[in-house]
């Protein structure tokens, strides 16, 4: 009684705040991807929860396997939601569908066949693969991310999410096909839960400003001192971009910039992110730099320069992500945007010329 108790505890747990947070997330953030796919991978893990409980198994009967392909999409479905958190404008493509395909389509295959063995390997590599990818993800662009809440869960989710699902991972690769020991199932039954619990905790809390009194006096004077102080130092910010130029420097991080403006990098994110509503210190450079290589494009002066050139001396270090920036802000690519402005500016003097004869 005292073991099944310590295996019912953390599944039904994690079950019920699970359901609890993809019903949150679905009420509150369906209109974005990364609560769509949070959303879905909650339910997902839910049903891991059962999955890997003998008792629920057989209760399930036929609708087993129906369960099984639900718990079977948690790999993808957390790659997925990490792409869509960390990288601000992502939408999926069809490379991404065709990859939750082919998980789900291994998985299944690797419970009953004569290769199920092989598929059940096959789905292990996959799903470590993209935890691994997810990790990446959830790192890179850490020193660029202005949202505060977002840079420390960067940390938590490397730390404790892709972490749990690749030990959770290897140790079903171990034995591929095989039932894993209940031990094991018990202890990653906890780990789950406690990561749950962590993760839940912002969607379930509530903010102590609508129960508590709101604190007056001294704090008022505060809060509007620093929004005094952060509005100068956007001032600042801005002139350093209109009038230095600073994106012009090729690599410029925030820090840099903090160490240009002799200010905090804490209070610079702030400051950027509060004040402009800017998310990635990169996105906010580059629209500067955009900016420039546009009016340069549409210089009929500069007309013979090349591209690169003006992309150089904007600030960017390579060609590839300067193209790729410029077509996701305007639509194209840079030479085409260079022969279209081109062509709008001869238009109306030749009309002019033609009028003249």
């Amino acid at each position: 009684m005292e073991t099944s108790l310590i295996d019912v505890i953390p599944r039904f747990s994690a079950f019920g705040i699970l359901l609890l947070s993809a019903g949150l997330l679905v009420r509150d953030a369906r209109q974005s991807w990364t609560g769509r796919f949070a959303a879905a991978l909650s339910i997902s893990v839910a049903v891991y929860m059962l999955c890997s409980f003998a008792p629920a198994r057989e209760a399930a009967g036929a609708l087993l396997p129906a369960l099984q392909l639900v718990c079977l999409s948690a790999p993808p479905l957390l790659w997925l939601t990490a792409l869509s958190f960390f990288r601000d404008g992502f939408h999926p493509r069809w490379p991404h569908w065709t990859v939750l395909l082919i998980v789900e389509a291994t998985g299944m295959l690797s419970l009953a066949g004569h290769l199920a063995t092989v598929f059940a390997v096959i789905h292990g590599v996959l799903a470590i693969a993209l935890f691994v990818h997810a990790m990446i993800a959830a790192h890179k662009d850490l020193a660029a991310d202005l949202v505060e809440s977002r840079r420390r869960f960067r940390h938590l989710f490397v730390a404790a999410v892709a972490l749990l699902g690749i030990g959770i991972a290897m140790v079903e690769l171990s034995a591929p096909g095989a039932q894993l020991p209940s031990s094991l199932e018990t202890l990653a039954a906890w780990g789950v839960l406690a990561v749950v619990a962590g993760l839940a905790w912002p969607l379930l809390r509530i903010e102590s400003k609508y129960i508590l009194p709101t604190a007056v006096g001294p704090a008022v004077t505060t809060v509007e001192s620093d929004q005094s102080a952060d509005h100068a130092l956007l001032e600042r910010v801005r002139a350093s971009m209109t009038d230095d130029r600073l994106y012009r420097q090729t690599g410029l991080s925030i820090r840099d910039l903090a160490d240009k403006l002799r200010v905090p990098e804490h209070r610079l994110r702030r400051a950027i992110n509060q004040g402009l509503g800017e998310r990635n210190f990169n996105t906010f450079i580059n629209h500067y730099r955009l900016t420039e290589v546009s009016e340069a494009l549409s210089d009929p002066g500069q007309a013979r320069l090349p591209i690169l050139t003006i992309a150089l001396e904007s600030g960017f270090g390579s060609l590839a992500p300067f193209n790729r920036a410029f077509r996701e802000r305007y639509g194209v690519t840079p030479s085409e945007y260079r022969e279209r402005a081109l062509r709008q500016q001869e238009r109306p003097t030749n009309l002019l010329d033609s009028r003249k004869t």
